[in-house]
């Protein structure tokens, strides 16, 4: 019976160091001293930096046809899920576009009616081609944008957009983490990119930036600044 009680105060004695929250710390300590010892510390908070930090970003290219191309950059370790790409317009604004080639319009009572009617669609807004696609950790994607007019003769003068994006890891862990890192606004895949598009150029704007594409085109067009709209615009 003495030999029992002994044990069972040893095994109590061990339980309550386990518990203890010194005991726990040093063991926590121990573990990180050896994960330092054999190389893998530096490339696990490395890994931790660059998942916290690296974002996944867009960048315009070039006009390509009469689209437009971009690229899209993974700069996180790793593999990115696209779940949404959208090109939306500004809807606090007035659209400008001009022809670029000769056409035979008809005058009415209501003014100049061009080939097709006055009215066109704009076939960048109907782009889901990225939506899914998987990119690679440390890697880039180009892609092309539809025009921003239906009409081969037309090309905008100054146009106010968005390109917005969400993306997310591929690694259902990691996507876990990350989903804890968006809650504590740490970390955040929906991205919205104000872009001011002048003679098929893609310029970034500030989101919170009230300029509008009147605003630009009665500023850089001589001729269209003697317009009546620019002179409401003053």
């Amino acid at each position: 019976m003495a030999k029992s009680k002994k044990r069972i105060k040893k095994n109590r004695r061990k339980n309550k160091q386990q518990n203890n929250p010194k005991s726990i710390k040093a063991q926590f300590n121990k573990f990180l001293i050896w994960l330092a010892a054999i190389g893998l510390l530096p490339i696990i908070l490395g890994f931790l930096h660059e998942f916290i930090t690296g974002d996944v970003e867009l960048s315009y290219k070039k006009p390509l046809g009469r689209g437009y191309e971009f690229k899209i950059s993974n700069r996180t370790p790793t593999d990115q899920k696209i779940e949404s790409f959208r090109i939306i317009p500004d809807f606090d604004q007035e659209f400008i576009f001009k022809i670029t080639k000769n056409v035979y319009g008809e005058f009415g009572p209501n003014g100049v009616s061009i080939p097709g009617g006055n009215t066109s669609y704009v076939p960048a807004y109907e782009y889901k081609g990225l939506d899914g696609q998987v990119l690679s950790a440390k890697t880039d994607m180009t892609f092309r944008i539809p025009p921003l007019s239906s009409r081969s003769y037309m090309q905008p003068e100054a146009l106010v957009l968005f390109a917005q994006y969400k993306t997310s890891s591929n690694n259902t862990v990691l996507n876990a983490f990350e989903r804890l890192l968006n809650f504590f606004n740490i970390r955040n895949g929906d991205h919205k990119i104000k872009y001011l598009v002048v003679e098929n150029y893609w310029t970034p704007m500030a989101n919170s930036d009230k300029t509008t594409a009147i605003q630009v085109a009665c500023r850089d067009d001589d001729q269209f600044a003697k317009s009546s709209i620019c002179k409401e615009q003053k």
